[in-house]
C-alpha cells in the first residue's frame, strides 16, 4: 500500500501474488452474491401486488433445480415445482410478508431468520438454513428446533390451497416411475368427486370417474408416460393448470387445463 497524509490512498498485491489475492476476492465476492440475490428474492414477498411475477424470474439463479425442500415436520421434502407452483405464487392471494431479520453465510450454505405476516397477522420469525452447491441453494429446512414454527407458518400460508397441494402431489405420481397408478389412484377421492365431468377435448360427451379411474390413470404405467405441471393456481371458481405431456418418450406440449 501507499500512504499520504496519514492514509492509505493505493494498494495491490505484492508482485508474485496478483493471482492469490484475485482468487480470494473472486471466492469472497462469489458467496456474497448468492445472498444479495437471496435477499433480492425475499423482498420481493413485501406485500405489494404481483410477487410472485417479480420473485419466479429469479428462482434459476439462486435455487437448484432439484432442491429438496423440508419444511418443517415433514418427512418427505417438497421439489422445485411444488414450490414454483404452490407455495411462491400462495403470497399474492393475500399479499402475505416476508421479511429477513438475519441472513449469513455457514460454512456449508447459509442461514437466515424470516418473520411473516400471514393475512395481516405476525406468525413470528422462524429461523432456516440451507446448504449451497455450486453458486446455488440445493437443500432448506428449518433450523434445529424451529420445525414447528415453520410448519406452522408454511401450513397458514398454504391454508386454502390444500386442495392445490394434493392435486400437484397427484400429478407428482406420474414422473415417469413405475407403478404410477398405484401411488395415483388412493389420493383420486380427495381431490375428485365421484360424480365428476371430464371433457377431454373436443368431445361432447363427458368422461366419468370410472374411465380416469380404470382406463386413463392405468394408461400412464404402459410406457411410464410423464405429466408436469408447469402453472397452478386458484380461481374464483375452481383451479387452472398447465401440463406438460411426455407421451412414449415424445414431448407432446403444455396443455392449458
Amino acid at each position: 500500500g501507499i500512504v499520504k497524509n496519514g492514509r492509505i490512498v493505493y494498494w495491490e498485491a505484492a508482485p508474485g501474488s496478483e493471482v492469490k489475492l484475485q482468487s480470494m476476492v473472486d471466492q469472497v465476492l462469489a458467496e456474497d452474491d448468492l445472498l444479495r440475490k437471496y435477499s433480492a428474492f425475499i423482498e420481493c414477498f413485501n406485500g405489494s401486488p404481483g410477487a410472485a411475477a417479480k420473485a419466479l424470474p429469479m428462482l434459476d439463479a439462486i435455487f437448484d433445480p432439484e432442491i429438496k425442500i423440508y419444511t418443517g415436520i415433514d418427512t418427505e421434502p417438497k421439489d422445485m415445482e411444488w414450490f414454483r407452483n404452490i407455495f411462491i405464487p400462495s403470497f399474492d392471494k393475500d399479499r402475505n410478508v416476508a421479511k429477513i431479520e438475519a441472513l449469513e453465510r455457514t460454512e456449508s450454505g447459509l442461514t437466515t431468520v424470516i418473520r411473516n405476516i400471514v393475512k395481516g397477522k405476525d406468525t413470528g420469525a422462524a429461523p432456516q438454513r440451507g446448504i449451497v452447491k455450486n453458486g446455488r441453494i440445493v437443500y432448506w429446512e428449518a433450523a434445529p428446533g424451529s420445525e414447528v414454527k415453520l410448519q406452522s407458518m408454511v401450513d397458514q400460508v398454504l391454508a386454502e390451497d390444500d386442495l392445490l397441494r394434493k392435486y400437484s402431489a397427484f400429478i407428482e405420481c406420474f414422473n415417469g416411475s413405475p407403478g404410477a397408478a398405484a401411488k395415483a389412484l388412493p389420493m383420486l377421492d380427495a381431490i375428485f368427486d365421484p360424480e365428476i365431468k371430464i371433457y377431454t377435448g373436443i368431445d361432447t360427451e363427458p368422461k366419468d370417474m370410472e374411465w380416469f379411474r380404470n382406463i386413463f390413470i392405468p394408461s400412464f404405467d404402459k410406457d411410464r408416460n410423464v405429466a408436469k405441471i408447469e402453472a397452478l393456481e386458484r380461481t374464483e371458481s375452481g383451479l387452472t393448470t398447465v401440463i406438460r405431456n411426455i407421451v412414449k418418450g415424445k414431448d407432446t406440449g403444455a396443455a392449458p387445463q
